[in-house]
C-alpha cells in the first residue's frame, strides 16, 4: 500500500479545507466602524453621548468594545460580551460612564460620561474587536462654558471715561471686544484673562472713551459655538460728578428709558425685516423631489419621491457613480433654479435628521466631511440639539416644536437661510464658500428606523401649519 501518497493526499485535502474556513470566516466578520460625528460640543456640568456604528449592520454583542482616551491610551469604558468590565478603567471615568446598548444587536453604541469638565476635553477612541478581527473610529468633545453676563466698571477723567468690562465663567478662553452704535470694532486699550481653579477663565477688557463716543457695546464670545454675553452704556456728560445727584439720577434714567425704547425698535424692526424676507422667500417654491439613484442603500425612498425613511433591511439598488454607499444621505432628484429657491421639509416624525444644500460635483463614496467647504450648506437635529456644520461644528440646544423647516437659497444674495417655515422665523444664515452659477441639489439624511421626513408640495397633508405665531415655541437661532 502507498501510505506515503495517501498521506500526502489527506495534507492537500486538510490545507483546502482550512483555506476554505479561512476564506468564509474572513467575508463573514469584515466591518468598519464609524463615529456619528468627528466633534461635539457639550456644555459643562452637562452629559455627553458618543455614539459608534458598524458598517455592515451586525450584532457587537459578542464583540469587546472600549472606549479609550486617544492621547493617553487610558480605558474609558469597557464592555466584552455581554459584561462590564471595570479594573482597567481610569478612576477619572469610574462611575461617570455607561454603556447605551439598545441598538447593539445592529452595531450600535453610545456611551454615556456623565457631568463632564474641562479635564474631559480630547479625542475619544471607539474600538470594536470581533473573534477575527477589529476597528476603531474617533470622536472629539470640545466642553464649553458661557460666562456671566458682563459687568462695566466706569472711571471718569474729564473730559474722557475709562471703561472696564469683565466676565467670569468661560471655557475655552473667550475673546471680548467693544462695538460702537452701529456694531463697528471699536479700539480695545487692555485685555487680561485669568485661569481659575477649576480650568475655567475670566476675562476683563478696557478702553478710553470720549463723550462722543455715546452707545457703546462690550461682548465676549465664546470661540466654540460663537455664543455672546453683551452689555450696552451711553456715555454722556451726566456720568461726571456734580453737585445736584437729583439731576444726576433724572439723566441716567432718561438714558437707560431712551436706551430701552431704542432696542425695542431695533428688534422690532429686525423681526419685520426678517418676515419680509421669508415672504419673499415662498414666491420661489420649488418642487423638491428625492433621487432614489443617489440614496444609501440603507435608506428608502417613497414612491413619489416625497418621502424618506430608515429602511428595515438593506435595499437591492444597483451600486452607481452617483449612490452615497457610506453615509446614510440622499440628493434632489432635479438642481436647483439660479433664481432663487424655496422648499418646505416636514420634521415631526423624526429626530435624527439632516436637511440642506449641496454642490453637484461632491463626492459620494466613503467617510465625508459636512462643512460649507467640503460643498455642504446643512442643518441637523440629533436628540434636540441643532447643529450647523462650517469650518468649526457650532451648536446649540432647541426648544422643541419646530415641525417644519423652510429652505431658502438666495442666488443674488449667495446666501442660504433656514426658517421655522410654521413661525416665518429665521433659524440660521449660511452665506461662506458659496459662488455664483454654481450647481446645488437639496440634500436630506434620516438615520434612525421609525422615523421619516417629507418634502412639502401643494396639499401635502403632513405639512398643514401645526400651531399659531400665540402658540409657537420660542426658537433660539443659531448664529
Amino acid at each position: 500500500m502507498n501510505y506515503k501518497g495517501i498521506t500526502l493526499n489527506l495534507i492537500t485535502y486538510f490545507l483546502i479545507w482550512l483555506d476554505i474556513i479561512h476564506v468564509n470566516i474572513s467575508r463573514a466578520a469584515q466591518f468598519t466602524v464609524y463615529s456619528s460625528s468627528s466633534s461635539m460640543i457639550v456644555n459643562i456640568g452637562k452629559d455627553a453621548i458618543l455614539s459608534c456604528y458598524l458598517e455592515p449592520e451586525m450584532s457587537a454583542v459578542d464583540m469587546e468594545i472600549r472606549w479609550i482616551r486617544a492621547d493617553d491610551g487610558s480605558i474609558v469604558y469597557k464592555y466584552r460580551k455581554g459584561v462590564e468590565e471595570t479594573p482597567d478603567v481610569n478612576n477619572k471615568y469610574y462611575r461617570r460612564t455607561e454603556m447605551i446598548k439598545d441598538g447593539i444587536e445592529r452595531g450600535n453604541v453610545s456611551m454615556k460620561i456623565r457631568d463632564v469638565q474641562v479635564s474631559d476635553k480630547g479625542l475619544y477612541t471607539c474600538y470594536y474587536q470581533s473573534d477575527y478581527m477589529f476597528d476603531e473610529a474617533r470622536i472629539e468633545i470640545l466642553p464649553q462654558a458661557i460666562g456671566k453676563s458682563p459687568s462695566l466698571l466706569i472711571e471718569t477723567e474729564a473730559p474722557n471715561f475709562k471703561v472696564s468690562c469683565s466676565s467670569s465663567g468661560w471655557y475655552p478662553k473667550p475673546v471680548g471686544q467693544w462695538l460702537s452704535g452701529d456694531k463697528q470694532s471699536m479700539t480695545m486699550l487692555r485685555k487680561s484673562i485669568a485661569e481659575t481653579e477649576d480650568g475655567l477663565y475670566n476675562i476683563t477688557i478696557s478702553s478710553i472713551f470720549t463723550k462722543e463716543s455715546q452707545g457703546i457695546t462690550c461682548a465676549i464670545q465664546n470661540t466654540y459655538s460663537e455664543c455672546q454675553r453683551q452689555v450696552s452704556i451711553h456715555l454722556s456728560e451726566s456720568l461726571f460728578p456734580v453737585s445736584n445727584a437729583g439731576h444726576i439720577a433724572a439723566h441716567v434714567i432718561l438714558s437707560v428709558i431712551i436706551l430701552g425704547f431704542v432696542i425695542v425698535y431695533i428688534l422690532n424692526e429686525r423681526r419685520k425685516r426678517k418676515k419680509k424676507e421669508f415672504k419673499q422667500a415662498i414666491k420661489h417654491t420649488a418642487d423638491v423631489r428625492l433621487d432614489p439613484d443617489t440614496a444609501h442603500p440603507d435608506l428608502k425612498v417613497s414612491d413619489d419621491l416625497k418621502c424618506l425613511s430608515r429602511a428595515e433591511e438593506r435595499q437591492d439598488v444597483p451600486d452607481n457613480e452617483k449612490r452615497f454607499d457610506t453615509r446614510l444621505y440622499v440628493h434632489g432628484k432635479d438642481v436647483l433654479s439660479n433664481n432663487g429657491a424655496y422648499w418646505k421639509v416636514n420634521v415631526k416624525d423624526a429626530n435624527h435628521w439632516t436637511i440642506g444644500v449641496a454642490k453637484q460635483n461632491i463626492n459620494r463614496k466613503g467617510n465625508l466631511n459636512l462643512s460649507t467647504r467640503e460643498g455642504y450648506w446643512v442643518l441637523e437635529l440629533n436628540d434636540g440639539r441643532y447643529q450647523v456644520y462650517t469650518d468649526q461644528p457650532k451648536m446649540k440646544k432647541n426648544v422643541k416644536g419646530v415641525c417644519n423647516i423652510g429652505i431658502y437659497v438666495h442666488s443674488k444674495k449667495l446666501q442660504i437661510d433656514f426658517y421655522d417655515a410654521d413661525k416665518s422665523q429665521l433659524i440660521h444664515s449660511f452665506n461662506k464658500n458659496l459662488e455664483k452659477n454654481i450647481s446645488l441639489y437639496p440634500f436630506f439624511s434620516v438615520w434612525t428606523q421609525g422615523e421619516k421626513i417629507h418634502v412639502c408640495s401643494q396639499g401635502c397633508p403632513h405639512c398643514a401649519q401645526t400651531h399659531s405665531d400665540e402658540e409657537a415655541p420660542m426658537l433660539l437661532g443659531i448664529s
